[in-house]
């Protein structure tokens, strides 16, 4: 009976201890990597939104994402890369810094307006996880006032701020 428990339980040790090993080798992204700056050279980008995007946005839709660290937990991983390609597809603020640029348009910045204003942007998960990410009433004021600007600059005002 002794012997019957024992090999049970090193069969289930050693079942578990080769799941664990599969699962923990999964692929997964790169570590955390430092941003380039991505859009201060973006003339469009009011600087006053700019930390608020680094913070905030750019983790999901930039091609620099800083990975955190349960990243490397397997099943999280792919929930995490599943996140950033959604966002990624949505928008990409690559894109804006690339060659040729992509130059904004004033509906791009207002539906940003709206996200962050309605608070479905960054999402509740992610704002859990990021404390950082947490958008105050002047990071929201300031992307619906670039909207605004956008707006102006379509109709022929100039853009001030940068």
């Amino acid at each position: 009976m002794v012997k019957m428990n024992m090999r049970r339980t090193l069969r289930t040790l050693l079942a578990v201890s080769l799941l664990a090993a599969v699962l923990w080798s999964g692929s997964r992204p790169s570590a955390k990597q430092p941003r380039s700056g991505l859009l201060e050279s973006c003339p469009h980008v009011p600087t006053s939104v700019l930390p608020v995007l680094d913070r905030a946005c750019l983790d999901c839709h930039s091609n620099e994402t800083r990975w955190p660290w349960y990243n490397r937990l397997p099943a999280v991983s792919w929930l995490i890369q599943r996140d950033v390609n959604k966002g990624r597809e949505h928008l990409n603020f690559s894109n804006w810094a690339g060659s040729p640029p992509h130059k904004a348009t004033a509906n791009e910045i207002q539906e940003i307006c709206d996200a962050v204003s309605d608070a479905v942007m960054p999402p509740r998960r992610y704002r859990l996880l990021h404390p950082g990410a947490e958008l105050s009433e002047e990071d929201k004021n300031n992307f619906c006032a670039w909207a605004d600007q956008m707006r102006g600059a379509s109709s022929g005002l100039t853009l001030v701020g940068r």
